[in-house]
């Protein structure tokens, strides 16, 4: 299956998922101007990918969210995105979350852990600082 890339813009995060490596991430700024065209090709890759490795032994998938700004539109869509990864999980198809954070930006820290613990989506994840130098 063919990655799925979507180049960062001003309101925009880059999505880049990798099928084969594992690795799907998401980073940068989101505020897009519409949310549910934002949002609808990485709902739609999901299920495809979710189709085609249902079945299958597979390695872990490594999510990695980095975002600099995230509004609550964007977070609404965000817990849609994390139940798409509960049901690779709930498939014995093993998911771990990571929520790259600036260590300086305590509400970015806060928004990780109501994702994680306060919605209904249950799923291996960790936090994880970092220092933004820019």
């Amino acid at each position: 299956m063919e990655s799925l890339t979507i180049t960062k813009r001003k309101d925009t995060p880059t999505v880049n998922f990798d099928p084969e490596n594992n690795i799907f991430e998401i980073s940068g700024k989101c505020h897009p101007e519409n949310i549910r065209i934002f949002f609808r090709p990485i709902m739609d890759w999901l299920d495809t990918f979710f189709e085609n490795i249902k079945n299958t032994q597979n390695n872990k998938i490594d999510l990695i969210l980095n975002f600099e700004y995230l509004n609550t539109a964007s977070y609404k869509y965000l817990i849609e995105v994390m139940r798409k990864f509960y049901k690779f999980h709930s498939n014995n198809i093993p998911v771990e979350i990571t929520w790259l954070y600036d260590e300086e930006d305590d509400d970015m820290k806060d928004s990780g852990i109501e994702l994680f613990e306060m919605s209904d989506v249950k799923l291996p994840y960790k936090l994880k600082s970092f220092i933004d130098n820019n």
